[in-house]
């Protein structure tokens, strides 16, 4: 039950004793156990034997690990069905996160489209790090489902460790002359990917980025014709980056 916006329509819970948690990255959150197993999935159900290997792989024998966590799944105006996750997790230090995922079909019968996004959000202080990301999952398309859509957001701040006062908030990922540091998180480009028929094929792409060391911006829009030996395209881009550390 619940309004429009938030209709409840079902609860998990769960809990681990000297177990620890695997938790997923962004791109892998929809096949993560737990949030099958509270969006009851029926390939997760229907097979008890696969259901507890799984488990085992996502919350394996730790000695003095711990952890507990409760989700919802629920809906908003019958567009968008969503799980979200919370968990907290005691293991060499504190850690708190959201797990979730969000499917939307517009209509219901024959869609025009279909979104499907994961969010992952977490607080650790082993990590040093506070972060939020989300991600269009491959399952997502518009008008046509040769019509691909691609992106992702990212926010890191890491408050402790070798990496403390880094920053990086990003769509769609960085520029391609920006020499990204290891711990910053890889980010797919937001846009689209055309398959119009098998002679024409649209593309398009844009990103955004902001760093203690840069700023950077950019998009593309291609075109292409193929037929036998006749071949013609057209394409255009913008990329901006600005570095002061160094200059």
């Amino acid at each position: 039950g619940g309004p429009p916006c938030l209709f409840i329509t079902g609860l998990a819970g769960g809990f681990g004793y000297n177990r620890g948690l695997t938790v997923p990255a962004t791109e892998d959150v929809p096949d993560f156990p737990l949030i099958e197993a509270a969006r009851g999935s029926s390939d997760f159900s229907n097979d008890p034997l696969k259901a507890l290997t799984l488990l085992g792989e996502a919350v394996p024998i730790k000695r003095g690990s711990y952890w507990i966590a409760g989700g919802i799944r629920f809906s908003s105006f019958e567009l968008a069905k969503s799980t979200a996750l919370a968990y907290i997790l005691l293991d060499r230090g504190f850690e708190v996160g959201i797990l979730g995922m969000t499917r939307m079909e517009l209509p219901e019968s024959n869609p025009l489209g279909k979104r499907e996004l994961a969010l992952k959000a977490r607080f650790s202080t082993q990590d040093g790090v506070l972060s939020v990301e989300a991600r269009l999952s491959d399952n997502s398309w518009l008008f046509d489902q040769d019509c691909r859509l691609t992106g992702g957001f990212a926010f890191y701040v890491w408050f402790d460790g070798q990496h403390q006062g880094d920053f990086v908030i990003t769509v769609g990922g960085y520029h391609h002359r920006f020499v990204k540091p290891s711990h910053y998180p890889d980010v797919p480009r937001l846009g689209f990917n055309w398959r119009v028929s098998s002679k024409v094929t649209i593309k398009g792409e844009s990103y955004f980025a902001l760093t203690p060391s840069a700023v950077m911006a950019g998009g593309l829009l291609e075109a292409s014709y193929k037929s036998g030996n006749l071949k013609a395209w057209f394409k255009a881009w913008a990329h901006f980056l600005i570095a002061w550390q160094p200059f």
